[in-house]
């Protein structure tokens, strides 16, 4: 059995040219300041009502002459817009995600109290009222004894301190495109600027066509991507269930013993400690800028801000060393996936992280946090989809401190666990796998059980 998966692909360029990069330079800071406008202009509580209708806000930003404004062509600020709005939904989301977390994990809430600040969450207009001091009609809680007025000063509350800075991006090394304003010509792209009526062609290595829209990243060479179809078998088998431990030492640890990655912690120790070495290096360069300003020689710093002297080396020689780290990742995962040949994975959701107050430790928060967050997780569920495989999250609080066969709570010592109960030892990744995979039937434990109701649960058991 198989089916049609829309994939996402790189295509990519010659070196450029000083005048081509240039050129992408000015759009891309351009894009940047565009974006940077439209965060700081809907970022607001205000505008929490207008980020489901895009279309709408942009006929609205039409008859300000915006392009005044956004200092861009009216095809690159629309789509700016539409990636922005995008963005702002999807932490408008995450805040919501913790709003529900910290109400749930709040003991002197009822859970008629839960049930409203969730049904606040679940509509944009509630919650904007809620946030801008406006009435809310109430009729569906009359039967409730809740305190209207104390739950939105709390929902306020929650959202002021989880709602973070406006998310300015700084980066001017890419921008997107619509299918409109790039085409393809013999063993090149033509690409819309800032200067209109105006293409630059730039040579690309193979002659595939992408259609719809691209996202351009560059350095030294112009990295294009695009869309594309594959076709995927789904494995219909439904027996191969596995459990995934996402570890400090190895990257997963599997129900069959099996671990995959463990070779990140050193790989990732080299390539830190070589970025370590960059960022003093790139530090000279800023003591150098500021020694000019001091001695009045504005000219030469200028000339060291001009040419960004420092930045864009470190910048690039970051870019390689993630594009090292991701290549392990995937070849690991790819490893995993032939060699489990799961028909469904049962992991940790990690959304609601430290359930249980504890970290995994400095070291992986520094890799995972640091270098990729999220990424190993994101890959194995795009992997997963790719291969018709099912994805199911589970709690991830004490999995690595409880005994699999005893369900008491045991010891454990670096990789090994020990259970002082009834004597298990073992792999402590292994063990935390086998809890993980029990832990998808009890109905009792759900993503949103707090660490404190999980370790009653668990006491209870063996009391």
């Amino acid at each position: 059995m198989s089916e049609e998966l829309i994939k996402t692909v790189k295509q990519y360029s010659f070196p450029l040219s000083d005048e081509e990069t240039e050129m992408l330079e000015r759009t891309g800071k351009a894009f940047r300041n565009c974006r940077n406008y439209f965060f700081s202009r809907f970022y607001g509580i205000r505008s929490i009502t207008k980020l489901e209708n895009g279309r709408k806000l942009r006929d609205s930003l039409m008859k300000e002459n915006l392009k005044n404004i956004a200092g861009m062509p009216a095809r690159y600020w629309k789509i700016a817009l539409v990636q922005v709005l995008g963005n702002l939904k999807t932490l408008l989301e995450n805040v919501k995600l913790k709003i529900r977390k910290a109400s749930h994990n709040n003991i002197n809430l009822s859970d008629a109290d839960r049930h409203y600040i969730n049904n606040i969450l679940k509509y944009e207009n509630c919650l904007s009222d809620v946030l801008n001091f406006k009435k809310l009609d109430q009729y569906i809680y009359k039967n409730h004894n809740v305190n209207f007025k104390r739950l939105n000063s709390l929902i306020r509350r929650y959202y002021r301190r989880y709602r973070g800075k406006i998310p300015y991006s700084h980066k001017t090394n890419f921008f997107l495109l619509d299918a409109d304003m790039y085409r393809y010509e013999k063993g090149l792209i033509a690409i819309s600027t800032v200067n209109k009526g105006r293409r630059l062609p730039i040579k690309l290595k193979d002659e595939r066509i992408f259609k719809g829209n691209l996202t351009l990243k560059w350095d030294t060479r112009l990295i294009i991507y695009g869309t594309a179809k594959t076709e995927i078998k789904i494995n219909v088998n439904p027996k191969n269930v596995v459990a995934i431990d996402k570890g400090r030492r190895k990257l997963v640890t599997s129900t069959s013993g099996n671990s995959y990655g463990t070779g990140y912690s050193e790989l990732t120790k080299d390539l830190i400690e070589k970025q370590e070495r960059k960022m003093k290096e790139r530090q000279f360069y800023w003591n150098l800028y500021r020694n000019f300003l001091k001695s009045e020689k504005t000219l030469k710093a200028e000339n060291v801000l001009a040419n960004n002297l420092g930045k864009k080396k470190f910048n690039k020689f970051s870019e390689r060393i993630r594009e090292k780290s991701r290549s392990y990742i995937n070849h690991e995962l790819d490893l995993f996936f032939e060699t489990e040949k799961p028909t469904e994975i049962i992991k940790e959701d990690l959304t609601w992280e430290n359930l249980n107050g504890k970290s995994k430790g400095k070291n992986f928060n520094r890799i995972i946090s640091r270098w990729e967050k999220g990424y190993l997780d994101s890959q194995i569920e795009w992997k997963s989809e790719q291969r018709g495989i099912k994805i199911t999250n589970v709690n991830p609080a004490y999995t690595s401190q409880i005994c699999h066969i005893c369900k008491n709570f045991g010891n454990r010592d670096g990789e090994t666990f020990a259970c002082p109960h009834c004597g298990n030892k073992m792999d402590a990744d292994v063990n935390a796998t086998h809890n993980i995979m029990k832990r998808k039937e009890i109905k009792k434990i759900n993503i949103y059980t707090s660490a404190s109701k999980v370790k009653e649960h668990y006491l209870m058991l063996n009391s």
